[in-house]
């Protein structure tokens, strides 16, 4: 019975040690990463962290369960990992497939820099990243949004051209201490169509000063609202941050440029990387980011009125629980809640948490219910069936629940035989047979 006990104890033991990376995984604090939800989970791929080391996994946090952000369980989806080392790229979800355009590329092998431009595409159902029609009649860029329309198009506009890497080396000449990216900003729009995965240069008027670093927002009615960032004013070595108050909108009906001066609360400072959402209600809520120089700038959180004309700042008053001022952070929408995932910190340090804001009363929380609003659809997730990474999933939770059960089975069948021998062989007679004795249980055979 001992042995019987050592093997499944053993075998328990082994599967564990199998689940451990795939259901126990800690991500690597990172920054200019991405995120997108879908098939209810949490994405999260690309970025960098530790001067400039780069990241490939994909990984997720599932939005079908309860969970507190004191205790993030995040799951590594495996066989998803990027072609490339990708950072300040714009990622887009629609259905079961993920868009992922520009960025700072490396080669994973190598290690060099990618300055030419690619659209990769993720496919969720079969885990697998294709890259499409080639992209080279447009410029190469980095730090800029991808925007859906619900006709089948993506829209980039502006971003930065990198033509250079820079990189300086410490008084022994051998170990690189700081890699600087030169370029230029554009201000050009493009549109991918995903049906035909083909792109178009729009020729409009009135175009807005070159930009990047900026957040947008598609309304529902086709304007894409584009909202901070930093613009080119002229000088080849400056640049300097965009009016906050005054926004650029972009009727995507009609290829049109339009600003608005926005009003409301006059305590919004400009800034650059932060991130965005917009709830169902027509409010675009702005976290994070940073000044010109990578320093704090308030508040932490602002929210734009997109039903009201002109359009209009507020600031919610402080909460606890609120994020530390950060940027090159994410954002996404699920249900009434706003995610917010890494980033890195002006004081220097990169952000591992998760903060969680419930948009109806702009309240921090601590708790995720994906029960919470369950009868409001949520705007990213895709309505697709289970992807392959989740049957892993499934199929590794179940191995480990049927291991648990049959060791505890196991340990159940062998206490019982055990405990019937010790009443059989304290109330039963022995059977008097020549040449010795035996208990009428012994030479039974037990199959396990």
């Amino acid at each position: 019975m001992f042995n019987l006990l050592l093997k499944f104890a053993l075998l328990f033991n082994l599967i564990i040690i199998l689940l451990q990376p795939i259901l126990c995984y800690t991500p690597s604090k990172r920054v200019y990463h991405n995120g997108v939800i879908m098939d209810h989970r949490l994405l999260v791929f690309s970025g960098y962290y530790s001067n400039l080391s780069s990241t490939d996994e994909m990984f997720y946090l599932d939005l079908s369960k309860q969970f507190n952000t004191s205790n993030i369980t995040w799951t590594l989806v495996s066989g998803s990992r990027l072609p490339k080392y990708i950072w300040s790229a714009a990622s887009i979800g629609i259905d079961s497939t993920i868009f992922l355009y520009g960025g700072v590329k490396k080669d994973i092998n190598t290690e060099n820099y990618n300055l030419t431009d690619s659209m990769y595409i993720y496919d969720n159902s079969t885990n697998n990243w294709l890259l499409p029609a080639n992209s080279n009649n447009i410029l190469p860029r980095q730090q800029m949004k991808g925007i859906p329309d619900n006709l089948g198009n993506i829209y980039i506009f502006g971003g930065y051209n990198v033509t250079n890497f820079t990189t300086e080396v410490n008084i022994t000449g051998t170990t690189p201490i700081k890699t600087e990216l030169t370029g230029q900003l554009l201000n050009d729009t493009n549109v991918f169509n995903i049906p035909s995965r083909t792109w178009k240069f729009i020729s409009v008027f009135e175009i807005p000063n070159s930009r990047r670093d900026y957040v947008a927002e598609m309304l529902p009615v086709g304007i894409i609202v584009y909202i901070g960032g930093q613009k080119y004013d002229g000088n080849t070595t400056v640049y300097t941050m965009i009016n906050i108050y005054q926004i650029r909108l972009f009727d995507t009906m009609q290829s049109k440029w339009t600003l608005m001066q926005t009003e409301g609360d006059s305590n919004v400072l400009p800034r650059m990387k932060a991130a965005s959402v917009l709830t169902k209600d027509g409010y675009i809520i702005m976290t994070g980011g940073c000044s010109n120089n990578f320093q704090e700038v308030t508040p932490n959180l602002a929210v734009l009125n997109t039903n009201v004309y002109p359009y209009e700042w507020s600031i919610p008053s402080s909460q606890s629980n609120s994020p530390p001022s950060m940027f090159g952070h994410t954002a996404n929408l699920y249900n009434n809640y706003m995610i917010t995932t890494f980033g890195y910190s002006p004081s220097g340090d990169y952000i591992s948490d998760v903060y969680i804001l419930d948009v109806t009363n702009y309240t921090w929380v601590t708790s995720f219910d994906p029960n919470y609003n369950s009868s409001s659809s949520s705007p990213s997730p895709s309505s697709s069936s289970s992807s392959s990474s989740s049957s892993k999933k499934g199929l590794a939770i179940g191995l480990g629940i049927g291991a648990g059960v049959l060791f505890i089975i196991a340990i159940g069948i062998c206490g019982f035989i055990f405990y019937k021998r010790k009443i059989r062989a304290t109330q039963e007679p022995i059977m008097k047979i020549s040449g010795g004795t035996r208990t009428r249980d012994e030479n039974v055979e037990i199959h396990n």
